[in-house]
């Protein structure tokens, strides 16, 4: 990436992270914490490398660039629960961006192209990251781990669980009633 680029968006990070700052996350950190389990420590870091995200995608689409910022597994996680308050995270989004932010989870996954596209910009991510706030992105741990691997053991412990207990009238935890309050809203 061009050092004039780089420069750019360095000098539009502050009116960026201002915006962001407008965003207020305590509902979710507290839904977070109180029915997933989440450490509070745990959630500070999550929102602030969440508002970092959204501060440099921010900045990046003021200035008119194409660049893919690639989250890592800690932003993901925060921006997935973010999205499914779809009416707060659609205000947010008109807020500081001026229209939707778009998730688009299955990026590197249609075709070996795609995959290979998805490490560029997962590169050209990290460096543009360190660049501007001073921390790796990613980490420095090995990149053949997967950020998936506790989470898909327990939706395999999970899985079991559903398929044993599927007949009329079985009692198991995945059909008790939601503790999340969640409820559906009507589109306005």
């Amino acid at each position: 990436m061009a050092d004039r680029k780089i420069a750019a968006i360095r000098s539009s990070l502050a009116e960026a992270r201002a915006l962001v700052d407008t965003l207020e996350f305590t509902l979710q950190s507290r839904k977070m914490i109180e029915t997933m389990g989440w450490l509070p420590e745990a959630i500070s870091i999550m929102e602030g490398q969440y508002r970092d995200f959204l501060s440099l995608s921010v900045a990046i689409k003021s200035l008119g660039f194409k660049i893919d910022i690639v989250p890592n597994r800690v932003i993901d996680e925060f921006w997935h629960m973010h999205v499914l308050d779809t009416e707060k995270y659609k205000s947010d989004c008109e807020r500081v961006f001026g229209e939707m932010f778009h998730h688009y989870p299955y990026y590197g996954m249609r075709s070996e192209a795609d995959r290979l596209a998805w490490l560029d910009a997962g590169d050209e991510s990290g460096q543009l990251w360190k660049v501007c706030f001073g921390y790796d992105l990613y980490g420095t741990g090995e990149e053949t781990v997967d950020p998936y691997a506790e989470e898909k053991m327990l939706n395999a412990v999970r899985s079991h669980s559903i398929v044993a207990n599927s007949g009329a009238g079985a009692e198991f935890p995945g059909r008790a009633r939601c503790r999340r309050q969640c409820a559906p809203m009507k589109c306005k």
